[in-house]
């Protein structure tokens, strides 16, 4: 659920609730993406996620991480494609 969304900082905070899948594996988990522009150059995306693992033995949620990333990729290059079509 979205916990708070920042305009002067460009950013979005979602906390998962309990009964999401991510719930059974950590004790919290909130998720946090922040965009700055870059001039003309586009933007700077972060992903931040801040969880509390049960015990030592949960691993750190790598594969969030990776699918942040891929999904910014697919983003990036869908506004790319979508730019040089209406660029003269």
């Amino acid at each position: 659920m979205v916990e708070a969304i920042d305009d002067k900082n460009r950013s979005i905070t979602w906390k998962m609730v309990e009964g999401h899948l991510i719930t059974k594996i950590y004790k919290s988990f909130k998720a946090v993406i922040q965009v700055t522009p870059k001039g003309d150059d586009g933007c700077v995306v972060r992903f931040i996620m801040e969880y509390e693992k049960p015990n030592e033995e949960t691993m750190d949620p790598h594969g969030k991480l990776q699918f942040s990333l891929n999904l910014c990729k697919e983003i990036t290059a869908y506004l790319m494609e979508e730019q040089s079509q209406v660029a003269p």
